[in-house]
């Protein structure tokens, strides 16, 4: 019996289209707007009525595959959702509506993260009808700094200015100051995901296209703020936000995404710069403070877990630093971590949402470090299984709304080493008493001595020792030695000190 075909299949094959010439299945990226080019009338049409005929119970003489059918489901549930996307971005941006769609993640269509993030990190304003000039400033603004900033002192500086000179006018001394600064930067970006093709794809770790665009981001960054220039990290922040960017297929965004990237990556900079500022390291919004509200949120959230690290002096230090600076690009595969980068951004107090998912991170692998070592703990935390970003994500939402509740506590295995009364030491009266029961019984072994044999005559010229004379002889440990006792007491042989 022949299989019906899809409602996908039957639309390709008829070349159904729109009335601008365009089939409803193409990408509705078509122009430079983000808007769809096919009508919303039309699209909801179209979803209702793939809908209602999914919803036809199958019969006649040709029945419906099942897997067809959820395969047809799954694509017009994606339209739908889509379709929400691309309505709170048109004309008259509904920003309190892009906030709650991003937070529950941007579906993965050519070029809408890439809209989203623009307008969540305050690139975009939410006038679209003057998208076009905000953008056209900032990029004149980007290539002005560029020309600016980066020397070529083989063009600018004059035939008095000398290679060696140290004049701090000098246009040479200059151009070494920066390259000492570019170098820097270059060692880093080098290692930027370097896994990915999109990067390396002549094979040659920081020779590429985006490689180069990295690194004059990154030092036009250190030059425009010489208050914290650059710090290592920031190459990791700024990598997924140019990828994103660089893979919008709309023109009006990807032939300009190294100046896009800058101005988003300098509002987020605005905002996280306080945890690369070594200076406020221990201040209460430095990176230090944030890790102290993280181990508070877990002492609330799981005391069990939270007694069980302080027990094995496991400073959260040691794993939630990176967490916490980075915002776990580094703990998650690129597509995770764009995933948490969308709730993040959405994050209305900017950035708490992350404290929350580092403690839901803990939570998720509370049983292996209740039972786990210092060393076990540390390794896992520090190498984290990265494999179930959603389930980390539902648990963060849970412990935002104060919907966790930890399992009940463990019952405490008693330490035979500790008093019952009080948490002093233990005499050691009370320590063999409470190892009784910890340890097996000692057996001693029985020793059997080998005796030299001997001919028939000395056994008969011997005499058979008495049972008492075991007391004497070899058997006898040695006597104390006694500085006042006389060479009499001592055994015959060769005077020896004791200590010899």
């Amino acid at each position: 019996m022949a299989t019906q075909p899809s409602i996908i299949q039957m639309r390709r094959s008829s070349g159904e289209t729109n009335e601008k010439g365009k089939s409803p299945l193409s990408s509705p990226r078509g122009d430079s707007k983000l808007s769809s080019s096919l009508p919303n009338s039309h699209l909801d049409s179209m979803i209702r009525e793939d809908i209602q005929k999914m919803n036809i119970s199958s019969g006649g003489d040709a029945p419906w595959d099942s897997s067809e059918k959820e395969e047809d489901k799954a694509r017009v549930w994606f339209k739908e959702r889509l379709q929400l996307f691309q309505n709170a971005i048109n004309n008259q941006v509904d920003f309190k509506r892009v906030r709650q769609l991003a937070f529950d993640g941007v579906p993965d269509y050519p070029g809408l993260r890439s809209v989203y993030w623009k307008l969540l990190l305050s690139y975009l304003p939410r006038d679209r009808s003057i998208w076009q000039e905000v953008l056209d400033k900032g990029r004149k603004s980007y290539n002005d700094w560029v020309q600016e900033l980066i020397i070529d002192p083989h063009k600018e500086a004059g035939n008095e200015d000398h290679p060696l000179s140290t004049e701090s006018s000098s246009t040479w001394n200059a151009f070494f100051r920066d390259n000492d600064l570019m170098h820097d930067i270059d060692k880093d970006v080098q290692r930027t995901l370097p896994h990915l093709h999109f990067f390396n794809h002549d094979k040659k770790a920081g020779s590429t296209e985006h490689y180069q665009a990295l690194k004059r981001i990154l030092f036009i960054y250190a030059k425009l703020n010489p208050g914290i220039r650059y710090v290592q990290g920031m190459n990791e922040i700024l990598g997924p936000i140019y990828y994103v960017f660089a893979l919008d297929p709309d023109k009006m965004f990807k032939g300009h995404a190294e100046a896009d990237a800058f101005l988003c990556f300098t509002n987020l900079m605005a905002e996280i710069r306080d945890n690369f500022c070594k200076t406020l390291d221990n201040s209460e919004v430095g990176i230090h403070g944030r890790i102290l509200k993280l181990n508070q949120l877990l002492a609330t959230t799981d005391h069990e877990l939270w007694s069980s690290l302080e027990e094995k002096k496991l400073n959260p230090q040691f794993y939630s630093f990176r967490w916490l600076t980075l915002l776990l690009s580094q703990e998650f595969e690129l597509p995770d971590v764009l995933r948490v980068w969308d709730s993040l951004f959405a994050d209305p107090q900017r950035f708490e949402f992350l404290l929350n998912v580092c403690c839901a991170m803990l939570v998720n692998v509370r049983e292996t470090l209740l039972g786990g070592s210092f060393a076990d703990c540390l390794k896992l935390l520090q190498s984290y299984p990265g494999n179930d970003v959603h389930g980390v994500l539902q648990r963060a939402i849970e412990i935002q709304k104060g919907d966790y509740t930890p399992p009940p506590p463990r019952p405490k295995v008693v330490d035979p080493r500790k008093s019952s009364q009080g948490s002093g030491q233990m005499t050691k009266k009370e320590y063999y008493s409470a190892l009784k029961d910890v340890l097996p019984p000692l057996s001693i072994p029985s020793i059997a001595l080998a005796v030299p044999s001997k001919d028939k005559d000395e056994e008969e010229d011997e005499v058979s020792p008495s049972p008492s004379s075991f007391g004497t002889g070899f058997l006898k440990p040695p006597k104390p030695y006694d500085a006042d006792s006389s060479d009499d007491d001592c055994d015959s042989g060769p005077k020896m000190h004791p200590l010899a």
